[in-house]
């Protein structure tokens, strides 16, 4: 372990964006729907597979790859599912 001042850099360096995306996804749940928020937020093992795949050359084995289309083609059917315009005229005569 680095206890100098050089440790309490490289500490600050990794904690930030780790502080950065807390306060985003707090903001993401505070500004949008949670049924659309929580499962995008969900998927942040996504980027650490492409991270691997562009820095490591490591192709993720099939399993992985159709869990990801499978995760993304989930979101989009919601996202869908929640912008349609029958659902939002439903939402507004009961809101009448």
């Amino acid at each position: 372990m680095n206890w100098g001042l050089m440790g309490l850099w490289l500490t600050a360096l990794i904690q930030f964006p780790n502080a950065l995306g807390a306060l985003l996804s707090i903001r993401a749940y505070r500004q949008g729907k949670v049924i659309l928020v929580g499962p995008i937020i969900g998927l942040y093992p996504l980027v650490t597979i492409v991270l691997s795949v562009v820095l490591y050359h490591r192709i993720p084995d099939v399993r992985f790859v159709i869990g990801m289309f499978l995760s993304l083609c989930a979101i989009a059917l919601i996202a869908v599912g929640e912008a349609s315009p029958a659902k939002r005229g439903a939402e507004v005569s009961a809101g009448a």
